[in-house]
């Protein structure tokens, strides 16, 4: 009390009428929440501004309950991302970075032990073409005979154009919206082509934006721990979300432009007028 200008017990009428009833509810609870944002639940109709905080910064070793949440599109390194977020953060192997695919996040957010989300996004000629590849295997690996999609352009067509289009898990192809609603609340975002040039300065990006503070060499060691052509050979850690994600074959060609050499044409012009909002916005286009 004395810290907040109110030296004698006395002065509780005088605190009580100042202070607003919800902010006196936060403060009393800030102690039991460690996240980077105020928790839903104690916020119904969104009157606490979403960079509000009530924690200080957070040095490794972070708290047990916290969770991390990569949300993205399928197929724009998600699992890569978790992959150096455990290894920077030294949570590896705790399934506590998770992926959260676009609107998961309207429901994982609430979460009253969300330590921090981040948007990923991806060129999404290379989202088709590597999204196509991994239905494909996926099915010979779960017992069809053979692929149900046998090319890219049965994949786009027949599958990839009405999932997005009208999957509530992608507002029904409202995805310059999801990305905006991320943005809107201080979610940080990061191209996956950035990640591909440079994936220490991606990560440092999102640890700064969790507030999250992780030696500058111990970022520089998750970033060549999970260097995506070393992963290739070892096959990827063995434990934890991430190892899980790896052994079902999640790690496919690492970088971005692979579209050039296989996306058809038909499919391309497709892309570039369907999602041409999508691509103008990050700067595919």
């Amino acid at each position: 009390m004395a810290l907040a200008g109110y030296p004698h017990v006395y002065n509780l009428n005088e605190m009580a009428r100042k202070t607003p009833a919800k902010r006196r509810l936060l403060v009393a609870l800030a102690p039991s929440f460690s996240g980077s944002r105020v928790p839903a639940m104690l916020d119904p109709i969104a009157q606490t501004e979403p960079h509000h905080t009530l924690s200080e910064p957070l040095h490794p070793p972070l708290p047990s309950q916290l969770v991390f949440l990569v949300n993205s599109l399928p197929k724009s390194g998600s699992v890569w991302l978790c992959g150096m977020l455990e290894h920077a953060m030294d949570i590896s192997g705790s399934d506590r970075v998770r992926i959260s695919h676009c609107a998961d996040l309207v429901f994982d957010q609430n979460q009253p032990n969300l330590g921090g989300a981040v948007s990923l996004v991806r060129d999404m000629r290379d989202v088709v073409v590597s999204w196509f590849h991994d239905v494909a295997k996926s099915d010979l690996r779960t017992g069809f005979e053979r692929a149900r999609y046998p090319d890219i352009a049965s994949f786009y067509f027949e599958c990839f154009v009405g999932l997005i289009g009208k999957s509530d898990r992608y507002f029904g192809g409202d995805l310059i919206g999801w990305i905006d609603r991320n943005c809107a609340n201080y979610c940080p975002l990061i191209k996956y082509e950035d990640m591909v040039a440079d994936p220490q300065r991606a990560l440092t990006k999102v640890l700064n934006a969790w507030r999250i503070h992780v030696p500058e060499a111990q970022v520089a060691a998750a970033a060549r721990a999970f260097e995506p052509f070393s992963l290739r050979k070892s096959g990827g850690p063995r434990d934890g979300y991430v190892g899980k994600m790896y052994q079902h074959g999640h790690l496919r060609n690492p970088g971005s432009g692979n579209w050039q050499k296989e996306l058809p044409a038909e499919v391309l012009s497709d892309i570039e007028r369907r999602f041409a909002d999508y691509q103008q916005r990050l700067g595919y286009a």
